[in-house]
């Protein structure tokens, strides 16, 4: 059976919060490294404010149609990194499970081919690292992670996200609406947190402040960097929200 590098992908990370680190989800970057590397440093700066370190996620989709794209990988400066589809893509296709279906990935496969094998290989490892998602506890409120959200969670988290590669893609090209109901019906004190959907995207203070009521919240920090829009990140122990408005518009 050929190999999959999929299959090796872990499943679930659950982290450890710490008292002295604040915490951040970054949603899509798309390559654009200045706006990324300018809201890690407001990050950074907002928890020293706090006499804190900066604990960053963020939740994939690092590549395409913006302008960088080995250096978003190589020199990521977030602490926990989610799969999101564009990686998983570019991975498949790497290896030749599927053909190019994205002319921006076109462009960064034919970046890949001119890099010695070493950094290559370093790319794809670094890729295959990250998780699908993650959960972290802070002050009794727990946070899932994840590049695309989650619609219902019925029987668990474990049930959706199968020890099996088929529930991966599932996982990173999911583009429903979240059933909160559902979410609020067998989750209390818990948030979840995803990107993917720019066209699903609203101002994140608003969401904010529509679900501040509710113990079980379902927040989109997709807000369409690459198209012009913002970088967003949120604090996660208080829905504390910073930005960074994006220099680079690219045709949708």
């Amino acid at each position: 059976m050929k190999y999959n590098p999929i299959a090796d992908l872990l499943l679930k990370h659950v982290i450890q919060a710490e008292q002295h680190c604040e915490y951040y989800a970054i949603g899509d970057v798309h390559g654009c490294v200045k706006e990324y590397n300018a809201l890690t440093d407001m990050c950074e700066h907002d928890a020293r404010l706090q006499g804190k370190y900066a604990r960053i996620f963020q939740l994939g989709d690092m590549i395409d149609r913006g302008p960088a794209f080995a250096d978003m990988i190589i020199e990521d400066r977030a602490d926990f990194q989610v799969m999101g589809n564009h990686e998983y893509n570019f991975i498949l296709e790497h290896y030749g499970y599927k053909q190019y279906s994205s002319l921006a990935r076109n462009k960064n496969h034919e970046l890949m081919a001119q890099f010695p094998k070493a950094k290559q290989q370093l790319i794809v490892d670094l890729l295959l690292d990250r998780a699908t998602f993650y959960v972290i506890t802070i002050d009794d409120q727990t946070f899932v992670l994840s590049h695309a959200p989650i619609k219902d969670i019925e029987k668990g988290i474990g049930f959706i996200y199968r020890d099996a590669v088929g529930s991966v893609p599932n996982y990173c090209m999911r583009s429903t609406p979240v059933d909160l109901e559902q979410l609020r019906a067998h989750h209390s004190n818990t948030t979840f947190v995803h990107g993917h959907q720019k066209w699903n995207y609203h101002d994140l203070e608003t969401q904010v402040e529509e679900q501040r009521a509710f113990d079980v919240a379902s927040y989109n920090i997709d807000a369409g960097c690459v198209y012009g829009g913002d970088l967003v990140a949120l604090r996660l122990r208080d829905s504390g929200v910073l930005k960074v408005k994006s220099n680079i518009s690219v045709d949708k």
